[in-house]
C-alpha cells in the first residue's frame, strides 16, 4: 500500500511537471505567432524579426531596434505587453524553475558538504536533532542562492560565446565584429532586462539565438528574485523557531 502511494505521488508530480512545461511551450508559441502577425503583414517585418520582437517585448527588455510604427500597432503592442506580463511569462518562469530546480538542489547538497550544518540538542535527551540556524546571513544566503545564481551566470557565459561566434564575424552589416567582452556585456544587460540597445543584432541567426537567451535568462532572473524572497521569509521563520527552541522549558514555565 505504501509503495502504491509513493508511486502515485511520484506519477502525479511528473504529470504536473509535464503539464506546466507543455502549457508554457504552447502559450509562448501562440503569443509569438499571434503577436507577430500584424507586424509581418502590416509593418512588413520578416517572421524572424517579428518573433524576435515578440520575445524582446514579452521579456520587457526593449532594445529599441524594432518598434511599432503606426498608432494601431502601438495600441496592440501595449495590450500585448500586459498579456505577456500577466499571462504568458509567469508560465514560462514556472517551467524554467522546474528545469533548474534539480540542479539547484544538487548545488545546495554540494555546498552542505563543504559548509556542514550544525545540529544541537535542545531537549536534553542527548540526541542532536535540531538544525542550528545559520549565524551569519552571508552563509545562509550563499547556501540557498549561490547554485541558482551560478547557473544563471553560466548561461550568460555560454550565450556570450554564441553571440561572439555569430555576430563577431568581421564585415557583417551592423555587427561591428563583436568581441567576447562586448557579447558578455550584451548578455548581462539583456538578462537583467535593462536592454540599452547599443549593440545591434544584425543577423537572423543572432536573433534566433537571442530569443533563446532572452526567454531563459529573464525567466531565470525572475525565479532568482522569487527564491530571494523565499529565503528572506525562511530566514525570519528560522529565527523565530531558533528563539523558541533555545528556551529551556520547565514545569514552572509551562504553568506561568
Amino acid at each position: 500500500m505504501d509503495r502504491f502511494v509513493v508511486r502515485s505521488v511520484d506519477f502525479l508530480q511528473k504529470y504536473s511537471a509535464v503539464v506546466v512545461v507543455t502549457k508554457a511551450i504552447i502559450f509562448t508559441f501562440l503569443y509569438c505567432v499571434i503577436g507577430s502577425l500584424p507586424f509581418v503583414y502590416e509593418q512588413g517585418l520578416s517572421w524572424n524579426e517579428a518573433v524576435y520582437f515578440m520575445c524582446v517585448t514579452m521579456s520587457t527588455v526593449g532594445y529599441g531596434d524594432f518598434s511599432p510604427t503606426t498608432p494601431a500597432l502601438r495600441l496592440f503592442t501595449i495590450l500585448w505587453i500586459f498579456v505577456a506580463i500577466v499571462g504568458v511569462f509567469p508560465l514560462l518562469t514556472n517551467a524554467i524553475v522546474l528545469f533548474t530546480e534539480g540542479l539547484n538542489k544538487r548545488g545546495r547538497t554540494l555546498i552542505e558538504m563543504i559548509i556542514k550544518p550544525t545540529f544541537i540538542d535542545v531537549d536534553g535527551d542527548g540526541v542532536k536533532d535540531f538544525k542550528k540556524m545559520e549565524t551569519y546571513a552571508a552563509t545562509f544566503y550563499a547556501k540557498n542562492m549561490m547554485p541558482a545564481t551560478m547557473l544563471w551566470l553560466a548561461l550568460q557565459i555560454i550565450c556570450a560565446g554564441g553571440f561572439h561566434a555569430i555576430e563577431g564575424a568581421k564585415g557583417l552589416p551592423g555587427a561591428d565584429g563583436w568581441g567576447y567582452g562586448s557579447a558578455f556585456y550584451h548578455c548581462l544587460v539583456t538578462a537583467t532586462t535593462v536592454g540599452y540597445g547599443d549593440l545591434s543584432i544584425a543577423t537572423d541567426s543572432g536573433r534566433i539565438w537571442a530569443c533563446f537567451h532572452i526567454l531563459f535568462s529573464v525567466a531565470m532572473l525572475a525565479s532568482l528574485s522569487r527564491r530571494l524572497a523565499i529565503c528572506a521569509r525562511s530566514g525570519r521563520k528560522s529565527g523565530a523557531r531558533w528563539s523558541v527552541s533555545t528556551i529551556r522549558w520547565t514545569p514552572n514555565s509551562l504553568t506561568r
